[in-house]
Protein backbone atom coordinates (compact mmCIF):
# COMPACT_ATOMS: atom_id res chain seq x y z
CA UNK A 1 0.00 0.00 0.00
CA UNK A 2 3.07 2.36 0.23
CA UNK A 3 2.10 3.17 -3.39
CA UNK A 4 -1.33 3.97 -3.30
CA UNK A 5 -2.88 7.35 -2.79
CA UNK A 6 -6.11 7.31 -1.58
CA UNK A 7 -8.96 9.51 -3.53
CA UNK A 8 -9.64 13.26 -1.89
CA UNK A 9 -11.68 13.34 0.92
CA UNK A 10 -12.24 9.31 1.22
CA UNK A 11 -14.06 7.86 4.29
CA UNK A 12 -12.42 5.80 6.55
CA UNK A 13 -13.94 3.85 9.52
CA UNK A 14 -11.77 4.04 12.28
CA UNK A 15 -12.26 2.44 15.74
CA UNK A 16 -8.72 2.52 17.14
CA UNK A 17 -7.29 6.44 16.47
CA UNK A 18 -3.56 5.35 14.55
CA UNK A 19 -0.12 6.97 16.29
CA UNK A 20 -0.12 8.61 12.63
CA UNK A 21 -0.45 8.24 9.16
CA UNK A 22 1.95 6.91 6.42
CA UNK A 23 -0.06 4.47 4.63
CA UNK A 24 -3.29 2.51 4.14
CA UNK A 25 -3.01 -0.30 7.02
CA UNK A 26 -5.36 -2.90 7.65
CA UNK A 27 -5.24 -2.10 11.28
CA UNK A 28 -6.61 -6.05 12.23
CA UNK A 29 -3.74 -7.97 11.28
CA UNK A 30 -4.62 -10.99 13.24
CA UNK A 31 -4.92 -15.05 13.24
CA UNK A 32 -8.86 -14.74 12.82
CA UNK A 33 -8.29 -12.47 9.90
CA UNK A 34 -5.79 -14.81 8.03
CA UNK A 35 -7.55 -18.18 6.17
CA UNK A 36 -6.26 -20.52 3.82
CA UNK A 37 -7.70 -20.37 0.06
CA UNK A 38 -6.76 -22.46 -2.96
CA UNK A 39 -4.35 -19.64 -3.86
CA UNK A 40 -2.85 -19.24 0.20
CA UNK A 41 -2.93 -17.42 2.71
CA UNK A 42 -5.71 -14.58 2.39
CA UNK A 43 -6.07 -11.47 4.74
CA UNK A 44 -9.65 -10.91 5.58
CA UNK A 45 -11.57 -8.32 7.17
CA UNK A 46 -10.63 -4.92 5.71
CA UNK A 47 -13.49 -2.93 6.68
CA UNK A 48 -11.23 -0.83 9.01
CA UNK A 49 -8.75 -0.48 6.89
CA UNK A 50 -7.46 3.58 6.92
CA UNK A 51 -4.33 5.28 7.02
CA UNK A 52 -2.06 4.46 9.72
CA UNK A 53 2.07 3.82 10.45
CA UNK A 54 3.35 0.73 9.09
CA UNK A 55 4.38 -0.07 13.07
CA UNK A 56 1.37 0.51 14.45
CA UNK A 57 -0.39 -2.02 12.21
CA UNK A 58 2.95 -4.39 12.73
CA UNK A 59 2.55 -3.49 16.67
CA UNK A 60 -0.99 -5.18 17.13
CA UNK A 61 -0.35 -8.29 14.27
CA UNK A 62 3.35 -9.25 16.48
CA UNK A 63 1.24 -8.78 19.56
CA UNK A 64 -1.72 -11.62 18.16
CA UNK A 65 0.56 -13.62 15.69
CA UNK A 66 2.97 -13.78 17.96
CA UNK A 67 1.15 -14.65 20.88
CA UNK A 68 3.07 -11.97 22.86
CA UNK A 69 1.08 -12.09 26.48
CA UNK A 70 1.33 -13.02 30.53
CA UNK A 71 1.12 -16.36 29.65
CA UNK A 72 4.69 -16.62 28.05
CA UNK A 73 7.72 -15.89 29.34
CA UNK A 74 9.92 -13.03 28.57
CA UNK A 75 12.17 -14.89 26.58
CA UNK A 76 10.20 -16.78 24.64
CA UNK A 77 7.90 -13.52 23.74
CA UNK A 78 11.18 -12.02 23.05
CA UNK A 79 12.22 -14.82 20.53
CA UNK A 80 8.96 -15.24 19.09
CA UNK A 81 8.80 -11.19 18.04
CA UNK A 82 12.20 -11.60 17.17
CA UNK A 83 10.98 -14.49 14.36
CA UNK A 84 7.80 -12.65 13.34
CA UNK A 85 9.86 -8.90 12.55
CA UNK A 86 13.15 -11.38 11.08
CA UNK A 87 9.98 -12.65 8.52
CA UNK A 88 8.64 -9.24 7.89
CA UNK A 89 11.86 -7.49 7.51
CA UNK A 90 11.50 -4.35 9.35
CA UNK A 91 13.90 -1.67 8.53
CA UNK A 92 16.44 0.36 11.37
CA UNK A 93 13.81 3.03 12.31
CA UNK A 94 10.87 0.24 12.31
CA UNK A 95 12.99 -2.01 14.88
CA UNK A 96 13.80 0.89 16.53
CA UNK A 97 10.30 2.45 16.98
CA UNK A 98 7.79 -1.25 17.54
CA UNK A 99 9.30 -2.09 21.25
CA UNK A 100 7.34 0.93 22.19
CA UNK A 101 4.77 0.62 19.98
CA UNK A 102 3.51 -2.87 21.08
CA UNK A 103 2.27 -1.64 24.56
CA UNK A 104 0.53 1.57 23.06
CA UNK A 105 -1.58 -0.15 20.39
CA UNK A 106 -2.33 -2.88 22.90
CA UNK A 107 -3.56 -0.65 25.30
CA UNK A 108 -5.72 1.11 22.63
CA UNK A 109 -7.49 -1.92 21.51
CA UNK A 110 -8.29 -2.07 25.95
CA UNK A 111 -9.55 1.79 25.86
CA UNK A 112 -11.33 1.29 22.99
CA UNK A 113 -13.23 -2.10 23.90
CA UNK A 114 -14.13 0.07 27.36
CA UNK A 115 -15.29 2.72 25.93
CA UNK A 116 -17.81 1.00 23.57
CA UNK A 117 -18.59 -1.86 26.35
CA UNK A 118 -22.11 -1.02 25.70
CA UNK A 119 -22.26 -1.59 22.16
CA UNK A 120 -22.48 -5.09 20.29
CA UNK A 121 -20.24 -6.91 19.46
CA UNK A 122 -18.07 -4.75 21.54
CA UNK A 123 -19.86 -5.46 25.12
CA UNK A 124 -19.08 -8.77 24.75
CA UNK A 125 -15.62 -8.80 23.71
CA UNK A 126 -15.05 -6.42 26.30
CA UNK A 127 -16.51 -9.34 29.07
CA UNK A 128 -14.79 -12.11 27.47
CA UNK A 129 -11.44 -10.18 26.77
CA UNK A 130 -11.34 -6.90 28.36
CA UNK A 131 -8.83 -8.14 31.32
CA UNK A 132 -6.38 -9.94 28.44
CA UNK A 133 -6.09 -6.49 27.30
CA UNK A 134 -5.24 -4.58 30.23
CA UNK A 135 -2.68 -7.28 31.33
CA UNK A 136 -1.02 -7.95 28.34
CA UNK A 137 -0.54 -3.82 27.57
CA UNK A 138 1.32 -4.20 30.89
CA UNK A 139 3.59 -6.96 30.09
CA UNK A 140 4.23 -5.29 26.92
CA UNK A 141 5.31 -1.83 28.57
CA UNK A 142 6.82 -3.84 31.22
CA UNK A 143 9.36 -5.81 29.01
CA UNK A 144 10.06 -3.19 26.52
CA UNK A 145 13.73 -3.72 26.95
CA UNK A 146 13.49 -7.14 26.33
CA UNK A 147 11.69 -6.40 23.43
CA UNK A 148 14.69 -3.80 22.19
CA UNK A 149 17.05 -6.08 23.06
CA UNK A 150 15.45 -8.91 20.73
CA UNK A 151 15.18 -6.53 18.15
CA UNK A 152 18.68 -5.00 18.59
Amino acid sequence: MAGFEPPAGAAWQRLIPPDREELVCHNDVAPWNVVRAERGWVLIDWDCAAPASAVWDLAYAAQTTADLGVGRSVAESAARLRAFTDGYGLDDRQRAELPAALGRRTRAMHEFLSANAGTQPWSRIWAEDGPYWFATAEYLDEHVNAWRSALG
